[in-house]
C-alpha cells in the first residue's frame, strides 16, 4: 500500500509566481485527465486546472501562477493516484513509470525531499500495520506483551522521525507538512509546543509558520 498524507496549507495570491510543470509518464495505460490541485486550509482542495495526457506519448504540461508557500498535487483521474509537490522552482519536471509510480522523479529540490520523506514514513507505517496484524494472532500473554512493546517503540520512532524532519528541513512548507502529520498523531500540547516553537524560531519571517504558533 502506498500512503499519502496531505496537509492543507494556506495560499496568498500576492505571493503567486509563474510556474511551468512538465509531465512525462512512461507506460501510461490510457489517455486520461490530470488535475492540478491546491490544498486549502480553509476548505476542500481546489482544482486549479486540468490537462489531457495521452497514452501515445505520456506527456503534458501546466503553465500557471502558484504560491511558493502552498502545497499542490497532480491527480491522475483514472485511478486517483497523485504526486504531491511544492513549487520552489519556476520550472518543474516530473517523470514517472506508471508501473513503478512511487519512484517518480521530480526536479524541484524541496519536492524531491518530500518524496523521500513520504517513502520513509510509509515504510514505518507499513511496519506498524504488520505489527498490529501480528497482535491479533492467538499467542501467550508474555508474547503479546513483547509485541505490544515493539509496537509502542515503532510508534514512538515514527513520531521522532517527524520531529527530526520538521526540525531539520530547510523548507518551511515541508516543515509545516511534517508538523501537520505529527499533530494527527499527538494530541498532547506539551509534546507539540516545543516542536512548534522550534519551527517558529527557524522561520521567523514565514507568515504561515507564525500563524501556527
Amino acid at each position: 500500500m502506498f500512503f499519502v498524507f496531505l496537509l492543507s496549507l494556506s495560499s496568498c495570491k500576492q505571493h503567486q509566481i509563474s510556474t511551468e510543470i512538465y509531465i512525462n509518464i512512461q507506460n501510461i495505460p490510457q489517455t486520461q485527465m490530470v488535475s492540478l490541485i491546491r490544498k486549502s486550509a480553509d476548505g476542500p482542495a481546489i482544482v486549479l486546472d486540468t490537462v489531457l495526457i495521452k497514452k501515445e506519448d505520456g506527456e503534458s504540461s501546466f503553465k500557471t501562477l502558484l504560491d511558493p508557500n502552498a502545497m499542490y498535487s497532480l491527480r491522475f483521474e483514472s485511478d486517483g493516484r497523485s504526486i504531491l509537490f511544492t513549487n520552489d522552482e519556476p520550472v518543474i519536471r516530473i517523470t514517472a513509470d506508471w508501473n513503478a509510480f512511487p519512484e517518480y522523479s521530480i526536479s524541484s529540490p524541496a519536492s524531491n525531499t518530500l518524496r523521500l520523506m513520504l517513502a520513509e514514513f510509509n515504510k514505518r507505517l507499513q511496519k506498524i500495520d504488520s505489527l498490529q496484524l501480528i497482535m491479533k494472532q492467538n499467542a501467550s500473554d508474555s508474547l503479546k506483551q513483547i509485541w505490544k512493546a515493539d509496537l509502542l517503540k515503532e510508534e514512538q520512532e515514527k513520531q521522532d522521525y517527524l520531529k527530526r524532519f520538521s526540525d531539520t528541513t530547510q523548507s518551511a512548507v515541508l516543515a509545516l507538512y511534517a508538523l501537520g502529520i505529527l499533530q494527527q498523531e499527538v494530541e498532547d500540547m506539551e509534546i507539540m509546543e516545543p516542536v512548534i516553537n522550534r519551527l517558529a524560531n527557524r522561520f521567523p519571517e514565514n507568515k504561515e509558520v507564525q500563524t501556527v504558533k
